[in-house]
């Protein structure tokens, strides 16, 4: 027995039993910290892909927009050209003439 009135191979024991817990302890709270910052991580990681597709939504939302002032501009223009006066217009300017119609081909001199 030691002047404590414990015996050594008692101390020894219960030190080494002491030493462990604060090991076991931090190594415990390490591995907290490193789950924590896993999952900050990962929460960051969702977080900046979330807001990057809704850029894209975004984007893909205008385009959309854009292609339906296209559609509808392009049927105005259709359905104008398919009106009788725009086809007789056009055939004219092709030289098309009416069944009946006499053409009459008008000649410049260009001499001086």
């Amino acid at each position: 027995m030691d002047e404590q009135g414990m015996d050594p191979t008692t101390t020894s024991t219960t030190a080494r039993r002491l030493a462990r817990r604060p090991l076991a302890r931090r190594t415990l709270a390490w591995a907290i910290m490193a789950i924590c910052g896993a999952l900050l991580v990962a929460t960051l990681s969702e977080a900046w892909t979330r807001a990057n597709i809704e850029g894209q939504v975004t984007a893909a939302e205008a385009h959309n927009a854009a292609l339906r002032q296209d559609v509808a501009t392009t049927r105005q223009a259709v359905g104008r050209a398919q009106s009788p006066d725009a086809i007789e217009r056009t055939a004219r300017s092709w030289g098309y003439i009416r069944p009946g119609d006499h053409p009459i081909i008008v000649v410049v001199s260009s001499t001086k």
